[in-house]
């Protein structure tokens, strides 16, 4: 009777496997004891500015007990919803003292990595991620990039010194490079360093139709959540119930 073929198997890809599950990923991010090496795209938004400041109140309860993040009205009000964020005025009585200790560390948390319903800001630049391959680089997008204000400030501190040489800014869709962006540590311990590669290459060459692939408002791809006053008032009453005295809080003026 003849041998059965045995299959054939192989050294596990990781690096490539992993990338694949992530690819459709639209945002990104840095995770702790990794770099990530990217290409910033030019900015599409008319202030000029590469990175795009994102605000979210988190852990907002919705009908059926979920927590959300809404967006600030006081970065992202329009003129239906007014710019005045309820919660943020919620937020700013609980700094005043003005409510209990117990209701205080409700709104505003414990502290460390706990900071309640509180502002939250990200910064956010439309990028094309890097993966070095055996076959040279890579680069899919484009992406939004993630970035708390220290690692985008560091990003833009880069090319401020580029610009100070007279040379072309990571930016430039002709003379730009790649930059790699290094995370230590985490919570308050956590720390970026930013690093121009030096591999300069023009955009039409590395991602051919990259202007037409663009992303055309990096706010509107992130979806936020925004809601008027009275409706941002409802996530927070589902989400502390009676552990806040509204009463008093409706007396205050909200």
């Amino acid at each position: 009777m003849a041998e059965m073929n045995k299959p054939k198997f192989f050294a596990v890809n990781l690096d490539s496997n992993l990338s694949e599950l992530t690819s459709d990923q639209l945002i990104i991010d840095v995770k702790a004891e990794t770099t990530r090496t990217v290409r910033l795209l030019p900015p599409v938004e008319d202030s000029g500015h590469a990175f795009v400041t994102s605000a979210n109140h988190f852990k907002l309860k919705d009908e059926e007990g979920d927590n959300r993040a809404l967006a600030c009205l006081a970065i992202h009000g329009n003129e239906e919803t007014g710019t005045e964020c309820w919660l943020c005025k919620l937020v700013e009585v609980a700094r005043q003292d003005m409510l209990t200790p117990e209701e205080k560390t409700l709104v505003l948390g414990k502290g460390g990595l706990d900071n309640g319903i509180q502002q939250s800001k990200r910064f956010y630049a439309q990028v094309l991620e890097r993966e070095d391959t055996s076959d040279g680089p890579v680069y899919r997008g484009p992406k939004l990039l993630s970035l708390p204000k220290t690692a985008s400030g560091e990003c833009l501190e880069a090319m401020r010194v580029q610009q100070r040489k007279r040379r072309a800014i990571a930016t430039d869709p002709e003379k730009g490079q790649d930059i790699d962006i290094s995370r230590t540590g985490t919570g308050r311990k956590t720390k970026y360093r930013v690093d121009l590669t030096g591999d300069v290459a023009s955009l039409d060459d590395i991602f051919p139709g990259w202007q037409d692939k663009m992303l055309s408002s990096v706010i509107d791809a992130l979806r936020l959540k925004v809601f008027a006053p009275d409706i941002q008032k409802q996530f927070a009453m589902r989400t502390f119930g009676d552990l806040l005295d509204w009463k008093k809080l409706e007396e205050m003026g909200l």
